[in-house]
Formats: C-alpha cells, sequence, structure tokens
C-alpha cells in the first residue's frame, strides 16, 4: 500500500506574526520595571518563536535554553529526559518560552523541574496548545493559538527532523 502526504497551512506566518507582536506588548508590560529576566527556550522546537518573540520585547532579558527530550520520531516515547545546564535560576524571573503543549506531561513536567530551582517568578508562553491539553491552559500565562490535535511542524517544530524552517505552521494528512 502506497501512502501519499500532503501537507496544509494551519496558521499562517502572518497570523503568527500578529499573535507575536500582541503577546509581547502583554509581556513586556508584565515585566516593566522587573531585573533578571531569563528567557528560556526549549529546544529544539521552540527556537524560531522564541528568536522572533524577543525582538518584540521592550524589557532588559537575557536568553538561555533547556533541551527536553519526549519524543521517539514523532511520537511521544512517555519518557521526559531535560538536559542538564549550569545557569543558575534561583531568584530570577523565568518566561519559559515553548512551542506547543501537546499531552502536557512534558510541560508539567518542566514546571516542576524549574519550580525547585528556586526562581523569583515563573511564568510560560506557549506558541500552541492542542485542545486535548486545554485543561492545562490555567499553566499558560501568555497563549499563542489553541489548535486542533492534529500533529503539526513547520515554523521551528519538525516533521522527523525536517520542516522547522517553514514560516508557517502546517498540519500533516496521510491518505491511505
Amino acid at each position: 500500500m502506497v501512502e501519499s502526504i500532503s501537507h496544509s497551512v494551519l496558521l499562517s506566518a502572518n497570523q503568527i506574526e500578529e499573535r507575536l507582536k500582541e503577546l509581547a506588548k502583554i509581556i513586556s508590560k508584565d515585566y516593566s520595571g522587573k531585573k533578571d529576566i531569563v528567557v528560556l527556550g526549549i529546544l529544539k522546537g521552540s527556537f524560531i518563536f522564541m528568536a522572533d518573540l524577543v525582538r518584540h520585547l521592550d524589557l532588559p532579558i537575557t536568553c538561555e535554553f533547556l533541551r527536553i527530550k519526549s519524543y521517539d520520531n514523532n511520537r511521544s516515547s512517555g519518557v521526559i529526559e531535560i538536559e542538564s545546564h549550569t545557569l543558575s535560576l534561583k531568584d530570577k524571573h523565568v518566561l519559559v518560552v515553548e512551542d506547543i503543549v501537546d499531552t502536557a506531561l512534558t510541560f508539567n513536567t518542566l514546571l516542576d523541574y524549574l519550580k525547585s530551582k528556586e526562581v523569583k517568578s515563573l511564568k510560560t508562553c506557549v506558541l500552541l496548545v492542542k485542545e486535548q491539553a486545554a485543561p492545562h491552559k490555567k499553566q499558560i500565562n501568555y497563549l499563542g493559538f489553541t489548535i486542533p490535535n492534529d500533529y503539526v511542524y513547520g515554523y521551528g517544530m519538525d516533521d522527523m527532523e525536517e520542516n522547522r524552517f517553514l514560516p508557517f505552521v502546517a498540519k500533516k494528512s496521510v491518505n491511505l
């Protein structure tokens, strides 16, 4: 049996850009006057979202990254691995930038890990949350979009390590 794969744009580059500007304005207002702000990107998927977001922030920030592995190919492995980092987050205002909350297993593990680092404050900015993870929205301080439970890629998110470069978010459809 041969399968054909088609892709369709779920969120355009313009939609993403407009929402980023809105989020950055709100974040800049919320963090106004604060010092020791660390924007913490979760690799690999958030790198484009984070880069575009911080360009719109009107804040004195530092940028750091943390790598979390929870996928084996394009499926959740159920095992969360957080690669350690040397940055001290103690007494810092940490803004986590994440590309997508899918099942919320990785997201919740990450938040528990960061809370153990004695941060001054912890907030989250997430580009996409899937409908199935909607009950976890209350843990997201700044949200880009709620999307269906489709497999998505582009705008930093991969499809088997490909298509991260796309300026939009697409959903994958498989027709048998």
